[in-house]
């Protein structure tokens, strides 16, 4: 039995565990490493799958369970395997996508697999910092992709095409077909219906019999339900007002080790 036994802390990844320069401190890394030592339970919860995440954490192996792709995913990292997947319903969403390829060629278009994002916009439009941040990435054609499961549908847009998207998927979301959520300024996402972050903390909840206590932590308007269903929900300093409100706690800002201070201070 060590000091953190018996406590689950998921953190978010970008503006919350990665700093500004999207790089885990090496205060950061220290104080989880700990974390893991003294019987802590580690494990991200990110938009992000698991081959593109583990290229910022340049090695920092972690014991716990993550949530992935917003809440699609739910991966074991003690077994090496995925407890949960929930896929999107692809004849809805492929009709709307071929829509906005039409009508708005500039917005930036992934479709999100368990290991791969597949652009299916133009190359001619594709944002190289947008590409080159969510490595392994490679460019499709919808067609070719049909025969996998999509987890989730990551657009990347100016705030005015950000605005055209709300307004024009309205209608899947009204008619139970995706759940949407802002994940970053840049970015809109479409996720199977009902999934999020706290969704899927929620099923974690089912593969734990040990009462141990699940802190989360997080910094943007994705994590406001996980943050709500956790034992214990942190939100970073810099996070929106509305997110910090959904919050138990509020820790120190992701460019001051935000998950160091939740490791040495309220855990």
């Amino acid at each position: 039995m060590g000091k953190y036994s018996g406590k689950i802390l998921l953190s978010d990844m970008d503006g919350t565990l990665l700093d500004s320069d999207s790089c885990v401190s090496k205060r950061n890394r220290m104080a989880i490493e700990g974390f893991m030592e003294e019987g802590g339970k580690f494990g991200i919860a990110t938009g992000r799958n698991l081959d593109n995440a583990e290229r910022f954490l340049k090695g920092l192996k972690l014991n716990g369970c993550c949530i992935l792709a917003n809440g699609s995913l739910l991966y074991d990292c003690g077994s090496g395997s995925y407890l949960e997947e929930r896929g999107l319903n692809r004849e809805a969403v492929e009709k709307f996508l071929k829509r906005c390829l039409r009508e708005q060629p500039g917005i930036n278009i992934q479709v999100y697999t368990k290991n791969m994002g597949f652009y299916v916009s133009s190359r001619q439009y594709a944002d190289p910092e947008v590409v080159r941040d969510h490595i392994p990435v490679e460019f499709a054609d919808m067609e070719d992709i049909r025969d996998k499961t999509w987890l989730k549908i990551l657009f990347s847009a100016k705030p005015e095409e950000i605005d055209w998207l709300i307004t024009q998927t309205a209608y899947l979301e009204a008619e139970n077909c995706v759940s949407r959520v802002r994940s970053a300024d840049k970015y809109y996402e479409l996720l199977p219906a009902g999934s999020s972050k706290g969704y899927m903390l929620g099923q974690l909840k089912k593969y734990i019999s040990d009462g141990s206590v699940i802190y989360a932590v997080g910094d943007y308007y994705n994590d406001k339900e996980m943050l709500q269903c956790a034992d214990v929900g942190i939100a970073v300093k810099n996070a929106p007002q509305e997110v910090i409100n959904c919050a138990d706690r509020v820790c120190a800002d992701c460019d001051h080790d935000a998950i160091a201070d939740v490791i040495e201070n309220i855990l």
